[in-house]
């Protein structure tokens, strides 16, 4: 339930501020130019499990924090020699 808006104050993008449950979302093609890959490969991502999307209106909305929590697991950290 929206617990209106005394709460919650608007940016000039018209993004809620302060409300976790409103964070920003991305559209595949939006996140394969972010991560700088293909469209497929980011659809793929979604289909085997890494990469967590909502299906919105037959198209999938990919939140922030999943695209933050993905690279982060796919960091590579490579030893000294």
């Amino acid at each position: 339930m929206y617990p209106g808006p005394a709460k919650y104050r608007l940016e000039r993008s018209n993004t809620i501020i302060g409300n976790p449950l409103m964070e920003q979302l991305y559209t595949v093609q939006e996140v394969s130019n972010i991560l700088k890959v293909g469209y497929r490969s980011v659809l793929q991502q979604i289909n085997t499990g890494k990469l967590s999307a909502y299906l919105v209106a037959h198209s999938y909305r990919i939140p922030e924090s999943s695209v933050m929590k993905y690279l982060d697991t796919n960091k590579v950290i490579r030893a000294a020699k």
